[in-house]
């Protein structure tokens, strides 16, 4: 059995442990990525469930698929809006 150089050793052993930190912060991206693909893909479908139920279209304002794609206003100052959609989407007026 041949003795191991310490040095070379704990800089090979240093050079996985970067390269795991590395693969493990693209891997927590690419989950995050997919997480907020699947809750885009839910609220489309959601949305698209609303439209399926019309028979005709729209003519004026519906609450149901105003609510199945709309998350929130913000008001500033000076009588500014915000309106931001489920999907992220920002409209300001």
């Amino acid at each position: 059995m041949t003795a191991q150089n310490q040095d070379e050793y704990n800089e090979h052993y240093n050079a996985l442990v970067e390269q795991h930190n590395r693969e493990k912060v693209k891997s927590l991206s690419l989950q995050k990525q997919k997480d907020e693909r699947l809750a885009k893909r839910d609220l489309i479908g959601g949305f698209m469930l609303e439209l399926s139920k019309r028979k005709e279209l729209l003519a004026e304002f519906d609450d149901n698929l105003w609510v199945s794609i709309f998350d929130k206003t913000t008001v500033f100052h000076a009588g500014r809006a915000a309106f931001t959609f489920k999907d992220g989407t920002k409209i300001e007026v």
